[in-house]
C-alpha cells in the first residue's frame, strides 16, 4: 500500500470539499434570492442541459437592391435639378444604366453622384450614364448589415430572458446562436423573424394638389397618420436615414 504525504491528502480532500461546496447552488438555485452564494450556480452548456442551435443568414442582397434603388432615385433628383431629362433606365445585376435626352450636364451629374457614393464606377458614353457598384460597395453594406443584425439579435435574446446565450458571427453573412435550456426553437425563430426597420423620409409640405388628388408624383408616396388615417402626408420615397 502506497503512503502519500499528509499535505497531499489534505490538498485532495480540500479540493473535493470545495467542489462539493461550490456545487450546492446548482442544486438549490434560487434566482430571486438576495444571497450571492445561492445565485452563483454552474451554467450548463448545450452538451449538458440541451437547448437550441440556430444559424441565421443575413440577406445582404436585399439591402444591396434597396441601395441601388436609392441611387436610381438620386440620379433622377439630380437630373431634375440640372434640367437633364431621363428617357429610360435599366437595372441589371450590379449595374444601372440611364439614357438621357442629351449629354448636357452629365459630367456635373457624375460629380454630384460621386460626392454621395464613392465606391461606385460611373461611366459616361454619349447620352448614356452607367453606374456599376464594385466589391467594396457590397462589402461595406454587408459589414454594416451583419453588425446591425448582431446587435438586434442580442437585444431580442436578452429581452426573452434566455440565460447565457452564445451569439457570434460565422463567416461573411451568418450568425450562430446557442441557447442552453431552450427546448422550443420555433419561439426564438418567431422572435427573431419579426421585421424591425426604421427609416426617415422628408415630408413635402408644399405640394398640396397631389394630396387633394390623392395621387403621388414620381419619387413621392402618400402615407396616412398612425392615429388618424384621414390625415395624409406626402413624403419622399427615398429614405434620408
Amino acid at each position: 500500500m502506497k503512503n502519500y504525504p499528509l499535505w497531499k491528502s489534505i490538498l485532495v480532500i480540500s479540493i473535493i470539499i470545495s467542489g462539493i461546496f461550490f456545487s450546492i447552488p446548482s442544486f438549490i438555485y434560487n434566482e430571486n434570492s438576495d444571497n450571492w452564494f445561492l445565485k452563483n450556480k454552474i451554467n450548463l452548456g448545450l452538451d449538458l442541459q440541451g437547448g437550441s442551435y440556430l444559424l441565421i443568414e443575413v440577406e445582404s442582397e436585399v439591402l444591396i437592391s434597396e441601395e441601388l434603388e436609392n441611387i436610381s432615385d438620386l440620379v433622377r433628383r439630380f437630373s431634375r435639378d440640372l434640367k437633364t431629362k431621363v428617357l429610360k433606365s435599366n437595372l441589371k445585376d450590379d449595374e444601372i444604366s440611364f439614357q438621357f435626352i442629351d449629354d448636357n450636364n452629365l459630367k456635373e451629374l457624375r460629380n454630384k453622384l460621386l460626392e454621395s457614393y464613392q465606391n461606385v464606377n460611373i461611366v459616361i458614353k454619349d447620352n448614356f450614364l452607367n453606374i456599376i457598384i464594385n466589391d467594396n460597395f457590397k462589402k461595406k453594406i454587408q459589414e454594416s448589415a451583419i453588425k446591425q443584425s448582431l446587435e438586434i439579435v442580442r437585444k431580442r435574446i436578452d429581452e426573452s430572458g434566455t440565460k447565457e446565450p452564445l451569439i457570434q458571427r460565422s463567416g461573411k453573412n451568418r450568425i450562430v446562436l446557442q441557447l442552453p435550456g431552450i427546448k422550443d426553437p420555433e419561439k426564438i425563430k418567431d422572435l427573431l423573424g419579426t421585421t424591425a426597420k426604421l427609416t426617415f423620409h422628408m415630408v413635402d409640405d408644399e405640394d398640396n394638389d397631389s394630396l387633394i388628388a390623392n395621387r403621388a408624383p414620381f419619387g413621392k408616396m402618400i402615407v396616412s397618420d398612425y392615429e388618424n388615417p384621414e390625415i395624409k402626408f406626402l413624403v419622399e420615397k427615398k429614405a434620408r436615414v
